[in-house]
């Protein structure tokens, strides 16, 4: 995943379900300072993923959304 993500490490707790990553991100977006940029043309981002964690690093969350997918990100 080509992508740029800004910001110090956070906790963070989403109770959202089965989600598309592409809510994942939004959701991800709207609670934090990190902002995710991504390839959709790339990445299936109508992949559901579930997103259901209490205070988890949020670096951690983004690991596991995007766990077998085959991409991953980093920080710029």
């Amino acid at each position: 995943m080509a992508g740029c993500l800004q910001a110090n490490a956070q906790i963070v707790s989403f109770n959202a379900g089965t989600v598309s990553l592409k809510e994942a991100f939004q959701k991800i977006e709207a609670s934090s300072k990190y902002r995710i940029a991504y390839n959709g043309t790339k990445l299936d981002v109508s992949k559901k993923v579930e997103l259901n964690q209490k205070n988890t690093e949020i670096l951690d969350v983004l690991g596991q959304i995007l766990s077998g997918t085959g991409y991953s990100y980093s920080l710029k």
